[in-house]
């Protein structure tokens, strides 16, 4: 892989814009566009949090799997990027989950191995209270059984 010192990163960077400059005449007034859709958005959650709305649009389970959602709320869904879709577990298993997630945790030391290699983690390494890895419990019983349910295929 190459490597450049400061200066010519620096001059790498004023290049690229330069060149981008020639691409696109209008840059300006593109960014002038964003500007403009990102002032609408914020005003809108700005007016959500007033209402005391939600931000990101919300659903239960049963919506999805009677195929009740409507069009509005996909619309909404769509324009926003995600969503946040409530009961798609019962409680008693999540429950049972839970549990069992806790005693893998304590079976596996995974507080203290987690310690150990705090200084290790790229993903989480701007947390305040601890580094987690999440590696290991990625590969636990109930996050496979999550990941591989019936439900979980039908929210996908």
């Amino acid at each position: 892989m190459e490597q450049f010192d400061n200066n010519e990163i620096e001059k790498k960077i004023i290049e690229a814009k330069q060149k981008l400059q020639t691409l696109s005449s209008n840059y300006r007034e593109n960014f002038i566009k964003i500007k403009k859709n990102i002032t609408i958005e914020v005003e809108e959650i700005e007016q959500c949090i007033a209402r005391k709305k939600e931000i990101i649009p919300e659903f239960d389970y049963k919506s999805l799997s009677s195929n009740s959602l409507g069009k509005d709320l996909i619309n909404l869904i769509k324009k926003k990027g995600c969503v946040i879709i409530r009961n798609v577990f019962d409680d008693d298993q999540v429950n049972i989950w839970n549990e069992e997630l806790i005693r893998y945790i304590e079976k596996n030391n995974y507080n203290k191995d987690q310690k150990q290699k705090a200084d290790l983690d790229q993903y989480f390494s701007d947390l305040k209270s601890s580094k987690p890895q999440i590696f290991g419990l990625y590969w636990s019983k109930p996050q496979i059984e999550i990941r591989q349910s019936d439900r979980m295929a039908k929210v996908k």
